[in-house]
């Protein structure tokens, strides 16, 4: 299954563009960082928003850690053979 299918499945739906394969907005009461009240809120409370960012981000790696792990040993096999050793 690809990254973005599994993320979308696991995490929720997301968006993507030209610089993303896969972005969703975070909950709505950390998203407007310029508003005065969100930035009070968040002070106060950091250790839950401090744990909400970790946790979004450790699912993300989860899920993606396997894929990354799978693309690097496919370009190291490819782009820098073992002398010798014949995978075709």
């Amino acid at each position: 299954m690809a990254l973005k299918v599994c993320l979308m499945k696991k995490i929720g739906n997301g968006k993507s563009n030209q610089v993303w394969m896969w972005w969703r907005p975070v909950d709505e009461r950390y998203r407007n960082w310029d508003d005065r009240d969100v930035l009070f809120d968040m002070w106060f409370q950091r250790d839950s928003v401090v744990e909400y960012f970790k946790n979004q981000i450790l699912m993300i790696k989860d899920l993606a850690a396997s894929y990354i792990e799978q693309a690097i040993t496919y370009m190291i096999l490819v782009f820098y053979p073992i002398k010798g050793c014949n995978l075709a």
